[in-house]
């Protein structure tokens, strides 16, 4: 690994950290929270895969896929909105502990 791929991944691990705060402090809404800590997971992984397993929060994104997040959400119409609402909720229920205590295992593996 370069100097420039070692700083790159401290970086994006820091990114890591800083994501799993906004998510257990409900800064940033959980799915897209989530969706975000895959991409950075993905871009680390580019570089050299980190010890930490991804798995979860790439399951959790694949469930995801099929609904629209953040501003997207904007252009769909409130009763099908509420409708994915729903549905959200309940992909929520069944991942979040799992994954609001991986985000709690990167802050205490990864903070400086």
């Amino acid at each position: 690994m370069t100097d420039y791929e070692s700083e790159k991944k401290l970086k994006l691990i820091g990114d890591l950290v800083s994501n799993s705060r906004r998510i257990l402090s409900n800064e940033i809404a959980f799915p897209l929270g989530i969706h975000l800590m895959s991409k950075i997971f993905r871009w680390i992984n580019d570089i050299e895969p980190l010890d930490f397993s991804s798995n979860d929060f790439f399951e959790y994104e694949n469930q995801l896929d099929t609904y629209p997040l953040g501003t997207d959400r904007l252009k769909y119409d409130i009763d099908k909105l509420i409708q994915y609402e729903k549905e959200i909720s309940e992909l929520n229920e069944m991942y979040r502990p799992k994954l609001m205590r991986l985000c709690k295992e990167i802050i205490n593996k990864f903070s400086t």
